[in-house]
């Protein structure tokens, strides 16, 4: 118990690093696209760092204490997703980045679902 609780303290401050790193880019990005004069793309930056609350409303709504390990596999999903893959036209300049997306979503989605039935469960 004492190596998960270490575990977690180590994640948290690679958390506290990620988040702040992660809006400063997107609002940088941002602010690129409002120079080319992009609105939807623009949009897109603007909006990212909305994603970073969305697994503490998760751990929120079914009444779990937080898990950063958990967060920042979450995070990493939607930089391959959402960043590189919509904000970076990955989706359309990379063969079968789509794919290789997809995959991992269906993946990540399916892991999340089986912890939440072990916590359903009893």
């Amino acid at each position: 118990m004492e190596q998960i609780l270490r575990r977690e303290a180590v994640f948290q401050k690679i958390n506290r690093v990620f988040m702040p790193v992660f809006t400063l880019i997107h609002i940088i990005w941002g602010f690129y696209f409002v120079w080319l004069g992009q609105p939807y793309y623009y949009i897109l930056c603007f909006c990212a760092p909305l994603f970073l609350a969305l697994p503490y409303g998760l751990f929120r709504l079914v009444h779990l204490r937080i898990s950063h390990q958990v967060n920042l596999v979450i995070y990493l999903f939607v930089v391959l997703a959402y960043s590189i893959g919509l904000i970076a036209k990955a989706y359309s300049l990379v063969p079968y980045y789509d794919k290789v997306a997809h995959c991992l979503s269906g993946t990540f989605c399916t892991l999340l679902a089986l912890l939440l039935f072990y916590l359903i469960k009893p």
